[in-house]
């Protein structure tokens, strides 16, 4: 679900954007934009809720690091909704990173990492490129699309985790029967 909500958000969002202090109305119907920010803003939120269930199933086989990037992914999306700036691209990008890199073959499958932290750091690094352009050359938001569908990536990845920690095979179980 976070991941088709950030998918909404980014088509609509990168498709609609204008320079900032043009005047320009957006691209997009006022509808339309509030589609996108409440589908942003629900898959922000949504977003804590799905790392919290990611710590407390697999927790011990992400380590601390993971956990702290677990912590950082969703903080980061949060402070990014709310506008609080380059703390925020900073904090997505250090949990993404952190996440990927210690859910990768304990958690996740490494291709889906990768794309898990590739959507995300593109979505960071699309805002820091706009951003430094003063915010006139809206074609650079165009890769923060693939959050959302990098997010679905990574729901589907975790249906289908490298190891499980702590729970027995159900063969083991059976082996005294």
């Amino acid at each position: 679900m976070t991941g088709v909500l950030l998918t909404i958000w980014g088509v609509i969002g990168a498709t609609s954007m204008v320079p900032w202090e043009s005047n320009l109305a957006p691209r997009a119907t006022p509808e339309l934009m509030t589609i996108a920010w409440v589908s942003g803003m629900l898959g922000d939120l949504l977003a804590p809720v799905v790392f919290g269930i990611v710590i407390v199933r697999y927790g011990p086989a992400l380590g601390a690091a993971g956990v702290a990037g677990a912590v950082l992914t969703p903080i980061g999306l949060i402070m990014s909704a709310l506008g609080m700036g380059i703390g925020a691209l900073l904090a997505l990008a250090a949990g993404v990173l952190l996440f990927s890199w210690r859910a990768r073959e304990r958690n996740l499958s490494t291709p889906v990492a990768v794309a898990f932290a590739t959507g995300s750091l593109s979505c960071v690094l699309a805002f820091l490129a706009f951003a430094a352009g003063d915010g006139q050359n809206v074609d650079l938001l165009l890769p923060m699309v693939v959050l959302g569908p990098s997010w679905i990536l990574f729901g589907l990845g975790l249906r289908q985790p490298q190891t499980m920690p702590d729970e027995p095979s159900p063969t083991a179980s059976l082996a005294g029967a």
